[in-house]
């Protein structure tokens, strides 16, 4: 999967999913891998791991909508007490 740049941003990332046959192979392939190359105009060296989990995906959804954070918007609030007119 390819995601483009956000707006702001210059860099693109790319995605792929693997299947292995067991649980060893996949393995093998994350060790030899994991930061093994940096792709030409990147920044960072190449990220192999196991997908993330459903729990995983959540928490970090959580976490980039401040939820997971704890931060408060009172322009959330469903009384409308805080809004500004």
């Amino acid at each position: 999967m390819h995601h483009p740049p956000r707006p702001g941003q210059t860099s693109v990332k790319g995605c792929a999913f693997v299947k292995y046959g067991s649980h060893a192979e996949a393995q093998a392939a994350i060790s030899s891998l994991h930061g093994s190359q940096t792709m030409p105009g990147a920044s960072s060296s190449l990220v192999v791991k196991f997908a993330d989990t459903d729990k995983e995906r959540t928490l970090t959804a959580d976490a980039s909508d401040g939820r997971a954070a704890g931060i408060f918007n009172p322009y959330d609030d469903p009384v409308g007490a805080y809004r500004v007119p």
